[in-house]
């Protein structure tokens, strides 16, 4: 399938349709409060030899491909299909200094949060986050393998939290280098599909990092615009990738980090 792919502001998305036969693909987002101060006092409890570092590259590749391909390119319509040379050549550049890693490691029973070299062992998730407004950070990428989180008796929420606590460290700690202002982070944009996932891992009240008198919010995305094309360059009438999301249901998302 060919086709041509733009992302417009909502109140635009009617003029590409009208004009040049684009169709709207709705991506479904979240925003969900935050308590940074108690965020920041949470670790793994009892957990042991796991710790968070910034990716490496090409080292990590692999493992970042492979999990890449599980959590996001098999079940999401629309994602990008990330080779090695897109993490090497392009993901290493564009997000490099802000991907951190949850990492296993038998043979280290510490907790450490601020390795930044390239230590071994097992990837089981990564995160990399941006800040959007003064109030506001996205969850620009992510992914983790269940698998591996289950055998090290982890979960979805504990490796989130985990790897959202390191990398909202970093962002306060550029802050204070740039201009010596703090961060006020009060809520967090993500994929409401990783927030369903959280809940499906017993994402409650007793998560004291999220500031549950506040409501979590539905902020969908409708900018992601498709236009099917033929051999020849004609726009087909069949818009192919609407009928994946509407009709077969498989949610669409196109990480930040893959929005060039």
């Amino acid at each position: 399938m060919q086709c041509s792919l733009l992302h417009a502001s909502p109140s635009l998305t009617n003029v590409y349709e009208k004009s040049a036969n684009y169709e709207s693909v709705v991506s479904h987002w979240s925003v969900l409060p935050l308590r940074v101060s108690e965020l920041m006092k949470n670790d793994v409890g009892n957990k042991t030899n796991v710790f968070v570092r910034l990716a490496s590259f090409p080292k990590d590749t692999p493992a970042l491909k492979r999990i890449h391909k599980e959590y996001s390119e098999d079940r999401f319509a629309g994602c990008i299909v990330r080779s090695e040379d897109y993490w090497n050549e392009y993901l290493s550049k564009e997000i490099g200094d802000s991907l951190f890693v949850l990492v296993f490691d038998k043979n280290d029973e510490s907790i450490n949060y601020n390795v930044n070299d390239s230590k071994s062992g097992e990837i089981l998730g990564w995160i990399s986050v941006r800040q959007r407004s003064g109030l506001r950070v996205q969850v620009r990428d992510y992914g983790i393998c269940k698998d591996s989180l289950r055998k090290h008796d982890f979960d979805a929420v504990l490796a989130f939290r985990t790897l959202l606590k390191r990398a909202l460290h970093q962002l306060i700690e550029k802050r204070d280098r740039e201009d010596g202002t703090d961060i006020h982070a009060r809520e967090l944009a993500l994929p409401t599909f990783v927030l369903q996932e959280m809940y499906e891992q017993d994402l409650s009240r007793d998560c004291d990092w999220i500031d549950w008198e506040k409501k979590v919010r539905e902020e969908d995305d409708p900018g992601w615009m498709y236009k099917i094309l033929s051999e020849d360059g004609d726009a087909k009438s069949a818009y192919d990738m609407v009928s994946i999301v509407q009709q077969d249901g498989i949610p669409h998302l196109i990480w930040p980090s893959d929005s060039f």
